[in-house]
């Protein structure tokens, strides 16, 4: 079985969590319909590889003034470098982007406003009978609001802040040295901009976990960390569908200009190394091995600690795939011959698979030689969906 190479790309963590393949020309097999994720055009392995490239080049162009790549979020190197950049991305303004302005504002600063509010508003109708019956409770909310200037300096500054997240932000990008320095783009030699256009085109609307530095490292003056800091969790569930970046181009130049929300806190994730290092095998798996293989396997083995087994339901396949077949031996077909890919292109070492009936079915992809293993015929994958 081959061996995978040394080379590597960064790839975004939670995108390979959340961005599902979609396929809108083919709706009987994929009727573009995943929890927490909504597109309004297709997303295939295409696309996602050529993101990755570009994030790739963007996390190595951003820090280009150091020897090499910072290895953990705690880098001083890391710190220093992102602090302005991202010092609005705060967890009240998040929420605030995230949900109504009342919502966030009860989140962060008064959780019990809407039970106290109701508290006073019943005890209203027992003391005055009267008013009770002019206004609803509705209107008596609003009537708080309106009337809370702690609350309106919230909304005030929030709304404030949150227009950042809508600044152009560009990346200029030097179209002969992408292709010779990513080998990977000579199979888009001649499709590489429509592929740009298209993932430009493309809207999400998805929850996006963002990885907050809520207490940075600290270090002393010979550069010793003193502390370690804390990395959080924070949900950016978006209200709209916003596309990752703007495209232009000149005659030398692609120019990306991530100027929403939702590309911005995805540079960020990534400058903040939210990443993990995909082998360039992967990159030349078919559809649905790829996205199997980032979403259930890549974080697991591009680590120091590298799982020596993984196992993947079959219903947790099925619903990342979005293949909604009645016939569960057929999809069961469909993800045995995409594991069997990754096994082939030296991913894994071996595939099993074990249960009954085929939808409590558990695949088993094994990252450790057995001794006594000898070598075995390519996998022939007529033969999988038995």
């Amino acid at each position: 079985m081959p061996q995978p190479s040394v080379k590597k790309i960064i790839t975004n963590r939670q995108l390979n969590f959340t961005l599902s393949p979609v396929d809108k020309h083919n709706h009987k097999e994929m009727p573009y319909a995943l929890n927490n994720y909504e597109i309004d055009s297709t997303w295939n392995h295409h696309q996602s590889i050529i993101l990755d490239v570009m994030l790739d080049l963007y996390l190595k162009s951003y820090y280009k003034e150091f020897k090499a790549l910072p290895k953990s979020w705690r880098s001083r190197n890391l710190i220093e470098k992102t602090a302005g950049m991202f010092e609005l991305i705060r967890p009240e303004i998040i929420s605030y982007m995230s949900m109504s302005p009342r919502e966030a504002y009860a989140k962060h600063y008064d959780q019990r406003v809407f039970e106290n509010l109701k508290k006073r508003y019943e005890e209203s109708k027992r003391y005055d009978p009267e008013r009770a019956k002019s206004i609803s409770f509705e209107q008596f909310v609003d009537q708080h609001f309106e009337q809370n200037g702690g609350y309106k300096s919230f909304v005030e500054e929030c709304g404030q802040k949150a227009t950042v997240f809508h600044y152009d932000s560009p990346f200029n990008i030097d179209r002969v040295k992408i292709c010779e320095n990513y080998d990977i783009l000579n199979k888009y030699r001649y499709s590489l901009d429509d592929y740009l256009r298209s993932i430009a085109a493309t809207k999400f609307k998805l929850n996006y976990k963002i990885r907050y530095m809520q207490r940075p490292p600290e270090f002393n003056d010979k550069d010793k960390c003193t502390d370690k800091g804390e990395l959080i969790d924070l949900h950016y569930r978006m209200r709209d569908f916003q596309h990752l970046f703007k495209l232009n181009f000149t005659e030398d130049k692609i120019i990306l200009n991530f100027d929403t929300p939702l590309g911005k806190l995805v540079l960020h994730n990534m400058l903040v190394l939210d990443t993990d290092w995909i082998p360039v095998e992967a990159l030349e798996l078919p559809k649905n091995a790829y996205f199997l293989y980032k979403r259930f396997v890549l974080n697991r083995v591009s680590g120091r600690r590298k799982s020596k087994n993984i196992e993947i339901k079959y219903a947790d396949a099925k619903a990342f795939l979005d293949l909604k077949w009645d016939n569960d031996r057929g999809v069961h077909g469909i993800i045995a011959k995409a594991l069997g890919h990754i096994v082939e292109n030296g991913l894994a070492e071996g595939l099993e698979w074990r249960g009954s009936p085929v939808s409590r079915r558990i695949y088993a992809l094994r990252f450790e030689k057995r001794e006594e293993e000898q070598p075995v015929e390519p996998l022939i994958f007529s033969e999988l969906s038995n």
